[in-house]
């Protein structure tokens, strides 16, 4: 019999890649979505609802082996959507998830997790403490930037920007330099640490191989188009000022203020946690940009 595994969030370009990968002469997938008809994948069972459905997840929690719990809110204006959805849902799907006697409970977290990471990062580090403390067969995986998505945000967005100007408003003095990872290799590396080792109860840092600031991507896609980049420099003061200014106006003013703590926070990581670096370098993608 093939063993059931539930994934939230399915329509994330990282499980739309991962899906592909998933032995399912083994595995049988079932996929919550908001908007199922959207979304085009073989082999799985996508289940139209969301979060806060909570008894259409206990029905399709029934007999699942498995959980990989991917939903997140990532960019938001205001502050309640993180804890709501990635705290307060969470808690309750691993409720759900105990109840039932589920055997392993992935989540897919971030490497901005942390108790002084924003809103977004605080909601994060608190479902992985919650999974920690009230699930025993846990494993959680924390991703750095993703860089190679269809998707105009994130480091994506930078890159984009990158390419198409020349004139950069860019923070410095930021403490935790970027540590980007390619589409497709977090995929597989989720896929290799989540279907084919058993690695128990571990925080796995998913990241790339070297560490970048905004200004260094900056400077090397301007080598690269063999153009001077015009950086304009923000110091820490003047982005702490922007964020209290944007979270006293009723509007955004193109950036989350949320987004400004999650670069300025401190390191969280520990020495115990596994870290798994891609292979690909940001700068062979960079001199390929378009072409991937």
């Amino acid at each position: 019999m093939k063993k059931k595994v539930f994934i939230t969030g399915i329509s994330s370009e990282i499980l739309k890649n991962l899906i592909p990968l998933v032995n399912f002469e083994e595995y049988e997938i079932i996929g919550l979505s908001r908007k199922p008809d959207n979304i085009n994948i073989d082999n799985v069972t996508l289940i139209d609802g969301d979060l806060s459905d909570i008894k259409k997840i206990e029905n399709v929690l029934k007999g699942c082996f498995m959980v990989i719990h991917a939903a997140a809110v990532t960019h938001s204006f205001k502050v309640d959507p993180y804890y709501r959805i990635n705290f307060k849902y969470t808690q309750d799907l691993i409720k759900i998830a105990s109840k039932f006697n589920i055997n392993r409970f992935i989540l897919l977290s971030s490497y901005a997790s942390g108790p002084k990471s924003g809103a977004y990062g605080r909601s994060k580090y608190l479902a992985e403490q919650f999974l920690q403390e009230n699930f025993n067969n846990w494993t959680i995986f924390r991703l750095a930037e993703v860089y190679g998505s269809r998707k105009i945000e994130g480091i994506d967005k930078l890159i984009n920007s990158g390419f198409s100007n020349s004139i950069h408003l860019c923070p410095v003095q930021i403490s935790q330099e970027l540590r980007p990872i390619y589409l497709l290799e977090a995929s597989r590396l989720l896929k290799e640490y989540i279907f084919d080792k058993s690695i128990g109860q571990k925080k796995l840092n998913i990241v790339g191989n070297a560490n970048y600031s905004i200004k260094d991507i900056l400077k090397i896609i301007g080598k690269i188009k063999n153009k001077t980049q015009y950086l304009i420099l923000i110091p820490k003061l003047v982005m702490n000022l922007i964020y209290h200014v944007s979270r006293s106006i009723p509007f955004s003013l193109g950036l989350n203020p949320d987004q400004i703590k999650r670069l300025y926070r401190p390191n969280y990581q520990q020495a115990e946690d596994l870290e798994i670096q891609g292979k690909l370098k940001l700068v062979t993608y960079l001199k390929t940009y378009g072409k991937f």
